[in-house]
Parts: C-alpha cells; sequence; structure tokens
C-alpha cells in the first residue's frame, strides 16, 4: 500500500501487429496434480482438502523468444484467438510513487526492478507469456527523493541498494543472499532462453499418468 504504479504510455508511434491465431493453454488452479505438491504416497493424488497439504511453488513464466504455436488439431474457432503485439524496442514511460518507506525496502524494490542490475534479464508481462510475448526491461531515467523530515539528508539510490544487499547478506551464512535456490531459478527465469524445454505438457501423458496412480474420476 505503500507503493503506487502508474500507467506505461507510450513513446512515439507504436508499431502494431496481430499474431497467427493460436490457443491459450491458462493453468488452472484447481489442476492439483500441479498446484499441490505430490508425495507420491497412496493410489491417489494429493489435494487441497487432505492433511498437511503444500503447495508445490509459485507459478513464473520463463522469458523465450517469440513462438506462437498454431492450433492443436481440432481446436474450434470458439477457443482460438489472435494477439495484438508492438514492435521489439519499444519504448514506455511510467512512475512509481511512494512514501515511508526505509532505505533497505527502497533497495529492495530496486533490485526487483532490473533484478540486482542485471540489463539483460528481463520481466514478462501480459496475455502472451507462454509464447514469449511481454518482454520488458526496466531502468531508471530520473528520480525525485524527499525524507519525511525534511533536515534529514537523503540517501541515494545507489546507497539503498547496498543497504538492501548488506542487509540480506547478513541474514545467511554463505554471506550471498543471492546463491540462495529461490534467487537463483528467479533469475534463471529471467533470462531469455535459459530454459531448453519450454512445451506444454501433452494431455495424453497426464492420462497415461493417472492410469498409473489408479486415480478415478
Amino acid at each position: 500500500g505503500r507503493i503506487h504504479i502508474s500507467m506505461a504510455h507510450v513513446v512515439g508511434m507504436p508499431q502494431l501487429k496481430w499474431t497467427q491465431s493460436t490457443v491459450l493453454n491458462a493453468p488452472k488452479p484447481n489442476y492439483y496434480p500441479t498446484y499441490i505438491l505430490q508425495t507420491g504416497k497412496g493410489n491417489g493424488f494429493s489435494q487441497l482438502m487432505d492433511k498437511n497439504v503444500q503447495l508445490a511453488g509459485w507459478k513464473r513464466y520463463p522469458v523465450r523468444n517469440e513462438n506462437v504455436t498454431p492450433p492443436p488439431e481440432g481446436a474450434g474457432t470458439s477457443v482460438q484467438v489472435s494477439l495484438e503485439t508492438v514492435a521489439a524496442n519499444q519504448k514506455f514511460n511510467s512512475k512509481i510513487r511512494f512514501h515511508n518507506l526505509r532505505p533497505i525496502e527502497l533497495g529492495a524494490l530496486l533490485w526487483v526492478l532490473d533484478f540486482g542490475g542485471r540489463n539483460h534479464l528481463r520481466h514478462n508481462i501480459g496475455t502472451g507469456k507462454p509464447f514469449g510475448l511481454g518482454q520488458i526491461s526496466i531502468q531508471i531515467n530520473q528520480s525525485d527523493l524527499v525524507a519525511n523530515n525534511r533536515a534529514q539528508q537523503v540517501c541515494s539510490l545507489d546507497d539503498c541498494r547496498e543497504a538492501f544487499i548488506a542487509y540480506m547478506n547478513a541474514q545467511f551464512q554463505n554471506n550471498n543472499y543471492e546463491k540462495l535456490s529461490e534467487i537463483e531459478t528467479l533469475l534463471t527465469y529471467a533470462e531469455p532462453n535459459k530454459i531448453a524445454h519450454l512445451d506444454y505438457m501433452p494431455l495424453k501423458d497426464f492420462s497415461s499418468y493417472k492410469d498409473k496412480r489408479n486415480v478415478t474420476k
């Protein structure tokens, strides 16, 4: 509630185009074989209603080259969509307004925006994430920081970054929080084409898996 990100406004006249028709296979939260941690015990899947269940993790699409796949054979027109896109390297301007952030907290926000100064990494936004669309990088062009107590000296952005890094490193024995598996996974997913296999799970494979686990409807 202390951070507000405004709408991003396009710079110049964007070049728009439509992709070929495709089908968006959105993951469903009620698909518990993927969303709930499966222990392999018993004949059925662990479900949300079971005791001591755990979520399998967090959901994120790896960044990849654009690859809009055609609809599968037999897909009706009612489930097909075409996505409107802007050309690569299109720029947008936005503002981030915040209040009552400590230097460490501002440093955390800065790290999130550019992955700790890694300009080659990308966020991905929008409906076309599974097909490599919506890749963005974020850069800070200018800032205007004002201390709550105007008599105090304002912390620079670089100092805030360093304060966050020092705080995070102090929490872990290896003194390098970026070596945590969660952080390394996040950075891997944000690097274009770092992960080789990015196909959807075929439905026939899931049917075979269900048969092996003796799962019934």
